[in-house]
C-alpha cells in the first residue's frame, strides 16, 4: 500500500478505525497495541477524529523506552498527547518502563496481553527492527512470553516489548513506514529472503499490511508500489 506523505496520516486512521469496528462488530470489544517514534504522531491525531466506540476498546503498548511516562523519549507520553487528549478508552495499560525490575514489569504487562490483539500498528527502524526487537537476536525461536525486556543500540537503551509471539498472534497488523531513508530497509524487509536475525521485521512481513509513503517505497519496482 503506497500513497503520498499527505495521504499517509488519513490513510492510516481510516485503516484503524475500519479494523477497530470489526473487532468490536465481530467479538464486542477490541485491543488495540500502538507503536511510538515520530511518525505515527499524525496518525494518532486523526484517529481521534473518527467516530471508533472508544468505550469498546482496550489500548495496549507495542514497546516502550524505559523511562517516566512524562519523558520526552516515552511512547506513552506521544500517544497521551495526540490520541488520548482527544478520546478516552475504556481501559490504557501503559508499560511501567519506570521500575527498576525490567523482567518483573515485562512479566506484569504480559498478563494484560490478550491471546491476540485485535489491531496492531508497528514501524520498522533503519536497521529493521520493529517493537523493540533488534537484530542479532533469533526470533524466530519462541521466547515463551508474551512481553520482554530488551536492550536498543541507541539511548535509551533498555526497553520492553511484545514478543515476537505476540506480534505473530495478532489478528490484523499494519506496518507503517515513511521516508526515503528507509526505502532501501523496505526493499529488503519486502523482497529479500526471510531472516529475523538480521530484519526483525520479517517476523510479520507475510501477514501485516503495508502503509507506505512515495519516498519510503521508491526503491520497490512498480509492481510491488502498487500491490
Amino acid at each position: 500500500m503506497v500513497r503520498d506523505s499527505a495521504e499517509v496520516a488519513a490513510a492510516g486512521a481510516d485503516w484503524l478505525a475500519a479494523r477497530l469496528a470489526e473487532a468490536v462488530a465481530a467479538r464486542g470489544r477490541a485491543s488495540l497495541a500502538l507503536s511510538g517514534g515520530t511518525s505515527p504522531r499524525p496518525m494518532y491525531q486523526e484517529l481521534a477524529r473518527r467516530p471508533v466506540e472508544w468505550g469498546r476498546i482496550t489500548l495496549l503498548f507495542v514497546d516502550d523506552r524505559c523511562v517516566p511516562p512524562d519523558h520526552e523519549k516515552s511512547n506513552y507520553r506521544m500517544v497521551a498527547e495526540s490520541l488520548l487528549a482527544g478520546v478516552a478508552p475504556a481501559s490504557v495499560h501503559r508499560m511501567p518502563g519506570e521500575r527498576p525490575d525490567r523482567d518483573a514489569a515485562a512479566a506484569d504487562y504480559a498478563r494484560l496481553v490478550p491471546d491476540a490483539v485485535d489491531v496492531m500498528l508497528l514501524g520498522m527502524g533503519d536497521d529493521g527492527h520493529t517493537a523493540s526487537l533488534f537484530p542479532g537476536t533469533d526470533w524466530s525461536v519462541p521466547t515463551g512470553a508474551r512481553c520482554l525486556a530488551t536492550r536498543a543500540p541507541v539511548p535509551p537503551h533498555e526497553r520492553l516489548t511484545l514478543s515476537p509471539e505476540v506480534l505473530r498472534a495478532a489478528r490484523r497488523v499494519l506496518v507503517q513506514v515513511a521516508g526515503a531513508g528507509k526505502a532501501p530497509v523496505v526493499e529488503i524487509a519486502l523482497m529479500a529472503p526471510p531472516d529475523p536475525v538480521r530484519w526483525p521485521i520479517h517476523i510479520v512481513r507475510d501477514t501485516a499490511d503495508w502503509l507506505l509513503d512515495g519516498a519510503a517505497a521508491s526503491q520497490l519496482s512498480e509492481e510491488k508500489r502498487d500491490g
